[in-house]
């Protein structure tokens, strides 16, 4: 079955990712290098949802459509149905699904010249295959 892949919001906003194994390479290199701060891991350029999704699925072979669904409304009724508990996402989710969730990496890559190499695309084709 094709069911449609709902988006909140018009799909231009970023989701920020890291997979499992960039992070621990990221906590083994500062360690290894007693590298002090406090840094952001994640993808250094994550791609917009309209350009991410549509992708996933053709990697996927999968032929669903996305379907954007607008961000006031649907977060109205998705608080309404979370009332009566009946909402597939809790409120943590979908109060942040329409906005951008980007943390700036480059102090990581500035001061040590680490950065991921798995990307967003390969860990969602990962989790989903």
């Amino acid at each position: 079955m094709r069911l449609p892949i709902p988006i909140i919001g018009d799909s231009e906003n970023c989701y920020q990712m890291i997979a499992m194994e960039d992070l621990w390479r990221a906590i083994v290199f500062v360690s290894r290098n007693k590298l002090e701060g406090t840094f952001n891991f994640g993808s250094h350029a994550p791609h917009k949802l309209k350009v991410l999704l549509p992708e996933l699925l053709k990697n996927l072979g999968r032929k669903n459509r996305v379907v954007v669904l607008p961000k006031k409304s649907t977060e109205l009724l998705l608080k309404c149905l979370d009332n009566f508990g009946l909402s597939a996402l809790a409120p943590e989710q979908f109060l942040i699904a329409s906005k951008n969730c980007v943390l700036h990496t480059s102090l990581i890559g500035e001061k040590a010249g680490w950065k991921p190499e798995i990307s967003e695309l390969e860990i969602l084709i990962k989790s989903l295959k």
